[in-house]
């Protein structure tokens, strides 16, 4: 198969890999023999297409950003698509942990780890945030060349970090930094965070938070880490939808020990009508907030598979730390 650039032809020798954003091929210029990877993106994905572009073209003109960036060679439509010309990496740091069938040891895990904060301290001065770091984000550039440097790659959610908040809901879930689901102030602190997830992730070989929901994902944060202060949850606009069963849980049982602990026996609650309750039966709470119930009443997954896997990360986070 062959792809048509402005003044290239590009022949495709292997599709490297496929998404919701397309494509990307490893290909080799007809003209010059140069084996490069071309991304191909959906016309419906121009938004993110331009994006991307024009942060990495930025970004490639910065000297101090060739070692930790992706470089884009240039960009053309062709038949309906739009296309990227980048150089050709190794693999992303996701499929060679699975390749490996191992945890990383620190020796590996650090100079990976400096190279991403290199990465960030200068997206940090650029004022741009990257707003979707992850582990198949993360390339190796040619590890058996050089072992363990690494770039980071897909700048189609980088944004300007001044206009993160009006970004919504962004990173991938198991990698998203709490503040973005509790709908806090944001800075490019979001990508510290995804950061932390990808050094443990390399450590223990399984993610720290891998829920597929925002309840369950926050719930157990929360457990193994903490709450955020009340000063910084008051200025959170989605922390209503977490937070809002227990000011309601709270006053039925306030109520229902009340009635547990009147002086006067012959005032005190029977226990068939403590059964029937209020905080225990549950029966003034909606469904609704029964699925969006508060992260402060019980701080537990919604599953067995959940609570075991919490319990697998607190073992391991546990013994890292000893």
């Amino acid at each position: 198969m062959k792809i048509e650039g402005l003044s290239k032809v590009y022949i495709v020798e292997e599709v490297l890999g496929s998404g919701g954003y397309g494509a990307v091929a490893r290909c080799r210029i007809q003209e010059t023999n140069e084996v490069v990877a071309l991304k191909m993106t959906r016309l419906t994905d121009y938004s993110s297409f331009f994006n991307e572009m024009k942060k990495l073209e930025r970004l490639n003109e910065l000297t101090q950003c060739d070692s930790y960036i992706i470089r884009l060679n240039g960009s053309f439509a062709f038949q309906g698509f739009l296309y990227q010309e980048l150089e050709l990496l190794d693999t992303d740091l996701s499929e060679f942990l699975e390749n490996e069938g191992r945890c990383l040891k620190l020796a590996e895990i650090r100079p990976i780890a400096q190279q991403i904060l290199e990465a960030l301290s200068v997206l940090k001065e650029l004022g741009i945030t990257h707003a979707n770091l992850k582990l198949d984000n993360i390339m190796l550039v040619n590890h058996k060349a050089q072992p363990f440097r690494v770039k980071l790659i897909d700048f189609g959610w980088a944004c300007s970090t001044g206009a993160l908040q009006q970004k919504g809901i962004i990173q991938t879930l198991p990698y998203r930094a709490p503040e973005i689901t509790l709908g806090l102030p944001l800075d490019e602190a979001i990508d510290t965070w995804s950061v932390g997830i990808i050094f443990t992730a390399l450590f223990l070989k399984h993610l720290l938070f891998p829920y597929n929901n925002s309840y369950d994902n926050l719930s157990i944060i929360m457990k193994l880490l903490g709450q955020p202060d009340k000063e910084l949850l008051d200025k959170g606009t989605l922390v209503p939808k977490y937070f809002t069963k227990v000011k309601k849980d709270i006053t039925f049982f306030l109520d229902l020990v009340k009635k547990l602990l009147a002086v006067d026996p012959a005032k005190r609650i029977l226990p068939a009508d403590a059964l029937k309750h209020p905080f225990i039966t549950m029966d003034r709470i909606t469904k609704r907030e029964v699925n969006a119930s508060s992260i402060n009443q019980a701080l537990q997954p919604d599953s067995e598979e959940a609570d075991l896997m919490l319990k697998g990360s607190m073992f391991h986070m546990i013994n890292f730390l000893l």
